[in-house]
Order: structure tokens, then sequence, then C-alpha cells
């Protein structure tokens, strides 16, 4: 199954120190939980299925942490993207949406986006507080 997500996170940790580490560590696991939270707000049926399955997912490897921010159902890109003649990407998402295009022409639904926005709007934030947290130390 193919889900719909964007993701983020920091590489090289591990050379920082521990104050460094917990900083940006905890600027991260913020952004998250925003996009998260904001993901949801902004979802267009916000008692349904489809808010209720957006959730963020930590990836911890070696020397990266980041996390995952998404929804597992598979309408949930379509929902974000739009179908058919309404389908609207954004020029920088348009290798990741082409996973989602179908097959057959239909007459579309108009995309409603919830995630990406929320995404583009923290990782903006979130450089904003890494470059506060190293201008701190």
């Amino acid at each position: 199954m193919v889900n719909v997500e964007s993701g983020f996170g920091v590489i090289g940790l591990n050379g920082l120190g521990e104050k460094i580490q917990r900083a940006l560590i905890g600027a991260l696991q913020t952004a998250a939980l925003n996009i998260e939270t904001a993901a949801k707000m902004d979802c267009p049926a916000p008692m349904g299925i489809l808010r209720g399955s957006i959730h963020i997912e930590p990836i911890r490897e070696e020397d990266v942490y980041g996390y995952k921010i998404g929804s597992y159902l598979p309408y949930a890109p379509y929902v974000e993207f739009g179908t058919g003649a309404k389908v609207s990407v954004p020029s920088e998402y348009q290798e990741f949406a082409l996973q989602f295009k179908g097959q057959k022409e239909v007459s579309g639904m108009n995309a409603q986006p919830y995630l990406l926005p929320n995404f583009e709007m923290q990782v903006e934030q979130f450089k904003n507080n890494i470059e506060k947290v190293l201008n701190d130390v």
C-alpha cells in the first residue's frame, strides 16, 4: 500500500553535544506534532476516518533522527492532490504525486490539501528554530 507522507529529520546528531542534541530533537518533535495537529484540523472531513488516520512515525537510524507524517489510507493522496482533470500538485511534489496517478479518465474531484501546506509551513519554522538553537549555544 502506498502512503501519502511527508518527512524530515536531522542527520549527524552523534557529533553534537548533549544539550544541542536535546534542543534539536525537541524542535523536531514539536514540528512533527504541529504538522500532525494542523493536518488534522485542515482535513476536509474533520470527524472522519481520514482525520483519524493522520499520524506521526519516528525515524531512528544510527545518526538520523526524524519523523514521517501522513496517512495510511489508500485514498489520502487523492484528497490531497485531487483526481482526474482536477488534480492540483505543487511543482516540487510532481514526481512524488505520479505514483498515485490512475489509468482511467475520470471527471475528477478537487484537491483538498491538508498535509503538504502544513508540512511546508512547519519546515520553515523548524529551520528558524534550528538557527535559534545554534545561536544560543
